[in-house]
């Protein structure tokens, strides 16, 4: 698995899971009389799965696996340690709170327990939003991430997921609950909203960058300064590794993809759910039929909503060996290897 893939999966399948949780326990905390046992562990344990994919796919970006758990020395500088710390916390509470659900017949003291742990477990999830777009948005040469969308993209992501298969799972075992309804058109607004957030992102990301000069660069402006050498005039590691080669047009048409599988098409399914739910009923298996199509098209949308947010992150070394991707952008320090340059 290519390094840039597990980021994807980890920060967006973790990211689902914890949205599962965080609704799963807002509605235990307002409806817990009327949730069966089977919809609270469905959506506990495809939220425990959806951990461990995330936590497995993150170890392929790892150079020593066996090192990882150093990763949360640094907890008091590092956002990297501070994802490391809350995605194990929220699993550990995950595993904890089944744990309590299922033996809380046998002991008072469980049952009092849950809601407590239920809300331990929306703040290590919120953490983890928060630390694992940070850590990101932290750069702040890479303008395309540094910047509040980024933040915000990655929650509402989450949320959005988590909610759309929890509202899959509660309108196939609870279809006769009035928050099937209320869940269905909180769906529509994150939706709603995620896409608006999204397509500001986008738009945003276009004027992001201004002409370059020697300011920028060395932080003076002096005429006596001039480039002598553009570098190795080969492909190497820092040629290949922080630059991706998009074109624009293919950069648009991954951007429309994006709006139609992860926001435009599940939102469609879901109003005309709503709508349907108005006038006439629809069995459950034709509602959970179309529930699976839209959350199985939003999550491969998402994947490539992620995969795109770190292609499109212009590292500023690629100034220095001349594949900057904005090509509007006119940098004067930029030249041709001189002639007859050898290639090693």
């Amino acid at each position: 698995m290519h390094p840039e893939m597990s980021l994807v999966f980890l920060t967006v399948l973790a990211g689902i899971g914890q949205g599962i949780f965080i609704l799963l326990i807002s509605l235990q905390l307002f409806l817990s009389n009327k949730l069966s046992p089977g919809f609270v562990y469905s959506n506990l344990i495809v939220c425990i799965l959806l951990q461990y994919a995330g936590g497995v796919s993150s170890i392929f970006h790892l150079g020593n696996p066996q090192r990882a758990w150093k990763a949360i020395r640094m907890w008091r500088q590092s956002w990297l340690s501070r994802e490391a710390i809350t995605l194990g916390a929220f699993t550990g509470i995950v595993h904890l709170y089944l744990f309590l659900f299922y033996f809380q017949n046998v002991s008072s003291l469980f049952s009092s327990l849950l809601p407590y742990i239920g809300i331990l477990g929306i703040i290590a999830a919120l953490g983890f939003f928060l630390s694992s777009s940070m850590l990101y948005a932290a750069i702040r040469f890479i303008k395309e991430w540094a910047n509040a969308f980024t933040p915000i993209n990655f929650t509402l992501s989450g949320l959005v997921g988590g909610t759309a298969i929890c509202f899959m799972l509660l309108s196939l075992i609870h279809p006769e609950l009035f928050a099937v309804s209320v869940i269905n058109h909180l769906l529509i607004g994150l939706t709603l909203i995620a896409l608006v957030v999204k397509l500001l992102t986008y738009q945003y990301n276009l004027n992001i960058y201004e002409p370059l000069n020697l300011k920028h660069a060395l932080g003076r402006n002096d005429s006596n300064i001039r480039q002598m050498d553009m570098g190795t005039p080969y492909e190497h590691f820092n040629t290949k590794e922080f630059h991706y080669p998009l074109q624009e047009r293919q950069e648009k048409s991954q951007k429309g993809l994006v709006i139609v599988l992860a926001y435009g098409f599940p939102l469609l399914v879901w109003i005309i759910l709503d709508i349907v739910s108005i006038f006439s009923g629809l069995t459950s298996v034709i509602v959970f039929s179309m529930n699976v199509t839209a959350c199985g098209c939003m999550i491969i949308g998402l994947i490539f909503e992620r995969r795109l947010f770190f292609i499109q992150g212009n590292h500023l070394q690629n100034l220095y060996y001349g594949n900057f991707k904005k090509n509007t952008v006119k940098n004067p320090l930029l030249s041709t290897a001189r002639k007859g340059t050898p290639v090693p």
